[in-house]
């Protein structure tokens, strides 16, 4: 992306931390979804585990990317957190076809690396 400047490393650090910012924003973080706001705004239980999955398919990533940087984050590491949280996800969720899509734009940035 052209708006990432510096190194290559750095570069390519910063896009992989956008990337995965972005999925972290395809869902409400759980920590928001009490009881009284899902039933205030009628969500179903269905969204409530999906969120769930998402953030912690999100946090694995993040955690892995905090402690590894961009040249230690691996493919295989991501595809595994993804079938271990989100593989049971109804695949006609247009929130999880989005994190798909953003899964894939990190898993670019690190081809690139």
């Amino acid at each position: 992306m052209k708006w990432f400047k510096g190194s290559r490393r750095r570069r390519l650090s910063n896009e992989a931390g956008f990337w995965i910012d972005a999925i972290a924003n395809c869902a409400l973080h759980p920590m928001y979804l009490d009881d009284k706001a899902v039933q205030a705004a009628r969500l179903d239980g269905a969204y409530v585990e999906f969120a769930g999955a998402l953030y912690d398919f999100q946090s694995a990533v993040e955690m892995e990317f905090a402690a590894k940087d961009i040249a230690g984050l691996r493919k295989e590491f991501i595809e595994e957190q993804w079938s271990l949280h989100l593989a049971a996800s109804d695949p006609d969720n247009p929130t999880l076809r989005v994190a798909r899509v953003y899964t894939d734009r990190l898993i670019e940035v690190l081809d690139g690396s």
